[in-house]
């Protein structure tokens, strides 16, 4: 009814035509509506600067998963240089945020992949960050085999952490 609310970005290439830096969705959905032209912000980047760009708004998506994230954040970060910090002022996250995401990539891969399909949701992955590592399988199985909702998952792990160091 009212087009698209917020333009989409691109940067002008040599020959004359344009890239699409974000805003894809929006985009097609314009296609869709036999829309003939879409407002636009022409920005002035680099291939790269447009990558990492695109990662951005991607990020800001609902749809990555938690692994997914973190490996884009990890990506823009070290293609920037950027600090947990820098990246998240960029994104609007606090940097506590951004800090609790790349922290999932040191886990498994088992468990990443466990993650990636849904099988435990990130507050699960981040209780297990808290697992000593000769028994975080023992502990990702009974976790999943019986279901745990994260709080059961984090008071049996703190019972757990609790008799291993005493």
């Amino acid at each position: 009814k009212y087009g698209v609310i917020q333009p989409i970005t691109v940067r002008k290439l040599a020959d004359d035509s344009y890239e699409l830096i974000a805003g894809e969705r929006r985009y097609r959905a314009s296609l869709l509506n036999g829309a003939s032209d879409i407002e636009a912000i022409i920005m002035e980047s680099s291939g790269e600067e447009s990558a990492n760009l695109a990662l951005i708004e991607n990020l800001q998506r609902e749809d990555l998963n938690a692994i997914e994230q973190a490996m884009a954040m990890r990506r823009i970060m070290s293609s920037e240089g950027l600090t947990q910090n820098e990246l998240a002022k960029r994104l609007g996250y606090r940097q506590s945020t951004v800090a609790n995401k790349l922290r999932l990539l040191k886990l498994p891969e088992y468990i990443k992949q466990a993650i990636s399909h849904g099988t435990i949701t990130e507050r699960h992955a981040r209780a297990l960050l808290n697992v000593p590592e000769d028994k975080l399988e023992e502990v990702y199985l009974t976790i999943t085999n019986r279901q745990y909702n994260v709080s059961k998952t984090e008071e049996y792990i703190r019972e757990l952490t609790h008799t291993h160091h005493s």
